[in-house]
C-alpha cells in the first residue's frame, strides 16, 4: 500500500534538482507530493495521471509488467521453450535513491524492493524546472543516460544463449550500481536469482546454472548477499560514484 506525504529534505533525485536550482527551484517544488512504499508494495499511475517523471528519494524500486507465456504451439515470450498458459513478471527498469524514472504505463507497476520514497513531478512543475538552465541540463543528462541503458538492455535481449544474457545483465548492473572493491566490482543492488531471471527473460533454474558456471570460471564471486564481478573496473566505465551524485534514469 502506498502512503502520500509532502517531500522532506532529501539527497534523492528531486532534492538534487532543487539544490541545483536554488531558491527558484525550491519555490517551484513546494507543491510536490511524495509516495512512500513499504517493501514489496506496488504502485500504479492513475489513467489520468499527468506526472511525466518520478524521482527516487530513498530505496530500490522496479518497474515491472506481466507477460503471457504463450499457449498451444507457441513458445513463451521469454524464449525458454516452455509451453502452456500462464504469465510471468518481467523487469523493465530499476531505480535507486538519486535517480529518475518514467512513471509506469497502464499495464505496468512500480514494485518496492526495499522501503521506498518517491516524488511525483507533474507536468507543470517539470516545465517550470526546465526553465532553470542547470536543472534542465541535469534532466537532459539523465534522459541521455537512460537511453544508453535501455539500448544496452535491448541489445542484451538479442543474445540467443541465456547465459550470455545473464552475463550481459550483470555487467550492466555493475556499471549502474557498482562499487570498486578488492578483487573486482561489487553490485550494490538487492539481487536474487529470480529477480535476475525476470530481468533477462529466463527461468530461475537457467540463471542459477549460469551463475554456477560463472563462479567456476572465476567471473563471479558471491560476497554475502552481493555479487562481485572479478573484472577490471575500467572495462565498465565510471563506477564507484556516490548515489547522491548520480542523476540517472535507470533501465
Amino acid at each position: 500500500m502506498a502512503g502520500y506525504a509532502r517531500p522532506s529534505d532529501s539527497h534523492g533525485a528531486f532534492g538534487e534538482l532543487v539544490e541545483l536550482g536554488g531558491a527558484a527551484a525550491a519555490q517551484i517544488a513546494e507543491p510536490s507530493v511524495s509516495i512512500e512504499l513499504a517493501r514489496g508494495a506496488t504502485w500504479q499511475a492513475a489513467p489520468s495521471s499527468d506526472q511525466p517523471l518520478l524521482s527516487v528519494e530513498e530505496g530500490f524500486v522496479l518497474v515491472c509488467a506481466d507477460i503471457r507465456n504463450g499457449c498451444g504451439d507457441e513458445e513463451d515470450l521469454c524464449g525458454d521453450g516452455q509451453r502452456g498458459e500462464g504469465s510471468r513478471r518481467i523487469v523493465i527498469a530499476t531505480g535507486e535513491s538519486g535517480t529518475f524514472l518514467v512513471p509506469p504505463a497502464l499495464d505496468e507497476r512500480l514494485e518496492a524492493l526495499t522501503p521506498c520514497r518517491l516524488t511525483l513531478i507533474p507536468a507543470d512543475l517539470l516545465r517550470a524546472l526546465l526553465a532553470l538552465p542547470e536543472v534542465a541540463a541535469a534532466i537532459s543528462d539523465a534522459l541521455a543516460e537512460a537511453l544508453r541503458e535501455r539500448q544496452a538492455t535491448i541489445r542484451n535481449c538479442a543474445y540467443v544463449r541465456h547465459s550470455e544474457r545473464v552475463r550481459g545483465k550483470l555487467l550492466q548492473l555493475a556499471r549502474m550500481y557498482g562499487h570498486v572493491v578488492p578483487g573486482g566490482v561489487r553490485i550494490d543492488f538487492p539481487l536474487t536469482n529470480q529477480l535476475l531471471a525476470d530481468m533477462v527473460g529466463s527461468a530461475r533454474e537457467t540463471v542459477s546454472i549460469a551463475l554456477a558456471t560463472f563462479v567456476r570460471e572465476g567471473f563471479v564471486h558471491r560476497d554475502q548477499r552481493s555479487y562481485v564481478l572479478r573484472i577490471d573496473a575500467q572495462d565498465l566505465g565510471p563506477v564507484d560514484v556516490p548515489a547522491e551524485s548520480r542523476r540517472l534514469v535507470h533501465a
